[in-house]
This record gives structure tokens, C-alpha cells and sequence, in this order.
């Protein structure tokens, strides 16, 4: 059983010419369908009690706060370590 789960969220203010992570800039318009999309993947899964979860990516505490918050809510986790890059 997996316990643990990286997120990745692929938005950045800008792109740093030596980043080879799937990630872009100026794509701002297409978070709130992306983090859908990532939700229900997420759903698809059968993910109980995880120990670990990383938000990577680009730079993940670059889109609003309330949709970490949403991928969080929809997770199995007690005592998990949460970190995000």
C-alpha cells in the first residue's frame, strides 16, 4: 500500500533556464482546471493513511493556497509530513 504522494503542480512565476521540471509560466488561466483534472486522478487511486505528502513541481505555493487546501481535504492523512517545495 502506498504512503506516500507527490503532488505536482506545474505553475511558476517565471521559468528558470536550468529547470528541467515540467513547468511553466504565464499558464495562470489553466490552475483551476488543472487542479480539478489532479483531483480526480488523485480520487482514482486508493490512498489510505499517508505518512508523506510532497507538493512539487514548479513552484506550488505560487497558486493560491485554497487549492492545496482542496487536494489536502480530499486525502487520507493523520500525522502525515507535508511539505511543500
Amino acid at each position: 500500500m502506498m504512503k506516500s504522494l507527490y503532488v505536482h503542480i506545474p505553475f511558476c512565476v517565471q521559468k528558470c533556464w536550468y529547470c528541467d521540471f515540467n513547468s511553466y509560466s504565464g499558464k495562470e488561466m489553466l490552475i483551476d482546471d488543472y487542479m480539478i483534472a489532479l483531483n480526480k486522478e488523485i480520487q482514482s487511486y486508493s490512498l489510505h493513511d499517508l505518512k508523506t505528502i510532497y507538493f512539487g513541481g514548479g513552484t506550488p505555493s505560487f497558486v493560491d493556497e485554497k487549492y492545496i487546501k482542496y487536494i489536502l481535504s480530499n486525502l487520507d492523512f493523520k500525522d502525515a509530513e507535508v511539505t511543500i517545495e
